[in-house]
């Protein structure tokens, strides 16, 4: 995320450190928000993801960023959904 963050400012993220790691909060300038509900999910994803077609909730990552291993032809998205 660092080094996509450097190239480009679509990328940019801020993230709180918290006891199991960091939590990303915010995108492209697009910040959670609690009060609507509105918060950043990450998921892993068997096929690179289709913006017209929202991911389920059955692939949402088992983990956080912090210990995020990706290998190849894996997909990870953050997307940006009401709870």
């Amino acid at each position: 995320m660092l080094l996509a963050a450097s190239m480009s400012p679509h990328f940019q993220f801020t993230a709180s450190e918290w006891p199991n790691g960091h939590y990303v909060h915010t995108l492209a300038g697009y910040k959670e928000e609690p009060m609507s509900y509105h918060y950043w999910l990450l998921y892993r994803l068997p096929s690179p993801p289709e913006p017209s077609s929202p991911p389920g909730n059955q692939l949402v990552a088992p983990g956080g960023v912090d210990n995020l291993q990706i290998s190849e032809g894996e997909h990870y998205l953050f997307w940006y959904k009401k709870l």
